[in-house]
């Protein structure tokens, strides 16, 4: 199989759960392929005023057909988000940057390198309240928390973190981003 379907933030998908466990065994090679995530593009109502909220799946392709559509999701170049009408987080680009060569790669891409230091690129925006929702970032690698940003207000963000503890063993990067506002938003790894 190519993936796991969600339909939340369960613990298919927690950080260190089955998702990262698959992903770790692609790494060493027990997998020939990762497991992307992909959501079951489903609609649901919450609460007493049934919010709508939307899960949809965020393709990498330069125009909208059913062959770039299909290569995005072959190769992961994709991202799940949960949202509504009035709250959402979109990512404009979640990369790593090789520091040595200057090699760019994306989600679903894979860089080998001899580089010690790897730096990170999340940039995207955060729609909703101002007043009230705050946003979380966390980068995680090979199933831990490496990175974390809590709090940030609502609006663009850009974060770089760095990675100085590349090792010669393959690894995986993801990304969680979430709202207090029930919002969410899940890369595939790189």
């Amino acid at each position: 199989y190519s993936g796991i379907c969600i339909s939340s933030t369960d613990g298919l998908i927690s950080v260190g759960g089955v998702w990262d466990k698959l992903l770790k065994n692609y790494c060493q090679g027990k997998r020939t392929e990762p497991a992307w995530v992909i959501g079951d593009a489903n609609l649901y109502l919450a609460g007493q005023n049934k919010i709508r909220f939307y899960l949809d799946n965020v393709f990498s392709v330069s125009k909208i057909s059913s062959p770039e559509v299909l290569g995005a999701i072959k190769k992961g170049q994709f991202y799940v988000r949960f949202k509504t009408d009035e709250k959402d987080i979109t990512l404009a680009e979640f990369s790593f940057y090789d520091a040595l060569d200057g090699r760019k790669v994306y989600a679903g891409e894979e860089l080998v390198t001899a580089s010690n230091l790897g730096i990170i690129r999340i940039h995207g925006e955060a729609k909703g309240d101002p007043g009230q929702d705050k946003i979380n970032v966390e980068l995680i690698k090979d199933g831990n928390i490496v990175f974390q940003k809590a709090d940030l207000p609502i609006g663009e963000f850009d974060l770089r973190p760095s990675d100085t503890e590349i090792s010669q063993a393959k690894s995986f990067y993801r990304l969680k981003i979430s709202s207090n506002s029930g919002v969410w938003l899940l890369s595939n790894p790189i």
